[in-house]
């Protein structure tokens, strides 16, 4: 009866997740925010300055996201092109919770990545609101 219990309550608690797991895109302003958050202006431009100049998003192919333990939708790559730059930045979704954390580079393994967001102050691992 206990286990049954138990077994309920963690499929319960999965479906959850799986419910509430949202489709992230290169274009959601909130991850764009995150994205500067995460590769702050070395002229201290605000981010909604930033933001004024950003057009012509699309993806940034990552290579080897398999062997980093992530997937295709829990490793996005994204670019943005500037007056005259660009900008990468790429999403990484926790497979277990689905929360998503914006780093300008991708992460070197998914091991890392949950070392890295266990911790209260994640340094440069923005989390998307």
């Amino acid at each position: 009866m206990r286990k049954m219990f138990l077994f309920s309550l963690a499929t319960l608690s999965l479906l959850t997740i799986s419910a509430n797991a949202r489709e992230y895109k290169c274009t959601d302003k909130d991850v764009i925010i995150a994205a500067l958050k995460a590769d702050p202006s070395t002229q201290g431009a605000s981010i909604q300055s930033r933001m004024e100049v950003l057009h012509g998003f699309r993806p940034w192919k990552i290579e080897n996201i398999e062997q980093r333990g992530f997937t295709p939708k829990t490793m996005i790559g994204c670019m943005a092109d500037t007056n005259g730059a660009y900008i990468t930045y790429v999403i990484h979704v926790d497979k277990e919770t689905g929360k998503a954390f914006v780093l300008p580079h991708p992460t070197q393994s998914y091991a890392k990545f949950k070392r890295v967001t266990s911790k209260k102050d994640h340094g440069a691992y923005i989390p998307v609101n």
